[in-house]
C-alpha cells in the first residue's frame, strides 16, 4: 500500500489523477472499520491532514464553509457553527465518542453516504453545498443530490469533496436536532 501526503489540492488531483483506485483519507475511521473487517485495502490512499485549508471553517456574510477533513470536534467547538448553525452544533456534539469525533471528519461522513451518518439530517435541511473539485475545475452541487445511495455519491474518479458551503437562516429560524 502506498500513503502520499500532499500538501495542496493540486498534489492531492494529481495523485488522485495518477491512480483511478485510490482513496481519500482524512480522519481514516471508517477505513480502520473496514481493514479490520478484512474488506480490501486500497493501493493509494491519498492523505488530506497536510493539505491547506482543508479543514478549515471560513464565515461568509451568509454561509459557513466547512473544509471536508474539519473534524467533528472543530464543527463542535466553532462558535460561529454553535451560534448560527445550532442543527449542525447539535449533531456534532451527538455525533459518536470524543475520541471519534477528533479523529472522524465532516467529509468523510458525508462521503461515507450512510444513512446513519449524523451530519447529513442538518445539512439537507440547512441547504448545504458540496464543493468538488477535479483537474477539470470546481463544481458545487445540493448535498440532497450528492449522495445517490446508501454508500453512493456523485464523485467520479478523481473528484474531491473539499468543502461544504452552508448558509446561515435568517434570525427567526428554528433549529433543534435530536438523535434518537
Amino acid at each position: 500500500m502506498k500513503v502520499v501526503f500532499p500538501s495542496t489540492l493540486k498534489e492531492t488531483l494529481d495523485a488522485l489523477h495518477a491512480d483511478p483506485d485510490a482513496r481519500i483519507m482524512a480522519g481514516g475511521t471508517d477505513l480502520l472499520v473496514k481493514r479490520r473487517a478484512g474488506c480490501e485495502t486500497p493501493r493509494t490512499i491519498v492523505c488530506l491532514e497536510k493539505v491547506a485549508g482543508m479543514a478549515g471553517i471560513e464565515i461568509f456574510e451568509h454561509r459557513i464553509r466547512i473544509g471536508a477533513a474539519a473534524t467533528m470536534t472543530a464543527v463542535l467547538e466553532n462558535t460561529a457553527v454553535r451560534e448560527q448553525l445550532p442543527l449542525l452544533h447539535r449533531a456534532a456534539r451527538v455525533f459518536a465518542s470524543p475520541i471519534v469525533r477528533n479523529m472522524a471528519t465532516l467529509g468523510g461522513n458525508i462521503c461515507t453516504a450512510s444513512p446513519a451518518a449524523d451530519s447529513l439530517p442538518p445539512l439537507y435541511v440547512l441547504g448545504a453545498e458540496a464543493e468538488i473539485f477535479s483537474p477539470s475545475g470546481e463544481r458545487r452541487i445540493p448535498i440532497a443530490e450528492f449522495i445517490t445511495a446508501p454508500g453512493k455519491t456523485v464523485l467520479a474518479p478523481g473528484e474531491l469533496l473539499a468543502a461544504v458551503n452552508v448558509p446561515v437562516p435568517g434570525n427567526s429560524t428554528m433549529q433543534y436536532f435530536e438523535k434518537a
